[in-house]
């Protein structure tokens, strides 16, 4: 096992949740659209992701993938599961509004995860992340079945950067993606999506956090009917 330089571990608080020395990062979008699978019926989701440390100097980007399935259990009511290189992780999504002959829908998607790969290194030991997090989800339908779909993302994470310093933390984070409907039961969607870091939650440090740099992340997915 490759022991993590002092002088690299004292700037890993500064990217939050991603790091070069890390293997993976919790996701920080949604890459979903705002309505719920049929109840009944299985949804597959094939993500990959692209996800940039700022704080870095140039920025640095590392790559995730990961494979989606969510299954309808009732009218608005939806459960998934999530396998990627970096970690598990499962939801509900509860469909909120849909009026009729309204293009808008409204989602509340409540999730959390546990990042394996993305485990912080202090002198030996591994620590993985984890992560919980209450995305709201507005979908806009537009002609053709596609989606507009903006997401707003409070997220709770304890990823062990340190054992005295910045373990637990709260970020807002905010996405952007457009699911194009590429066929009768396929979409395609580009996402973008940030997280900023808002609060430092460990008992010993509580308060704001000393670092508010944003994290990016481009994301496609590619989601049957």
């Amino acid at each position: 096992m490759i022991a993590v330089p002092r002088a690299v571990a004292s700037r890993l608080p500064l990217l939050l949740t991603c790091a070069p020395l890390l293997w993976g990062c919790a996701s920080l979008g949604t890459l979903q659209t705002a309505d719920t699978v049929k109840a009944g019926h299985g949804r597959w989701n094939f993500q990959g992701v692209l996800q940039g440390a700022e704080g870095r100097k140039p920025l640095s980007w590392f790559p995730q993938g990961a494979i989606e399935y969510r299954h309808g259990v009732v009218d608005g009511l939806d459960l998934g599961g999530k396998l990627g290189t970096a970690g598990v992780e499962a939801s509900v999504k509860v469909r909120l509004v849909k009026s009729e002959g309204s293009p808008w829908l409204v989602s509340l998607m409540p999730t959390a995860g546990l990042v394996y790969l993305s485990q912080a290194r202090q002198e030996s030991t591994l620590r993985p992340q984890l992560y919980a997090a209450l995305p709201i989800i507005l979908g806009r339908e537009t002609e053709g079945g596609s989606q507009l779909v903006l997401a707003l993302r409070p997220t709770w994470m304890d990823f062990g950067v340190r054992n005295d310093q910045n373990d637990v933390m709260l970020g807002m984070g905010a996405s952007v993606g457009y699911a194009f409907r590429l066929g009768a039961s396929v979409r395609m969607m580009p996402e973008v999506a940030v997280l900023v870091p808002v609060a430092d939650l460990t008992e010993r440090s509580l308060g704001m956090p000393d670092f508010t740099s944003p994290n990016l992340q481009v994301g496609l997915a590619f989601m049957g009917n």
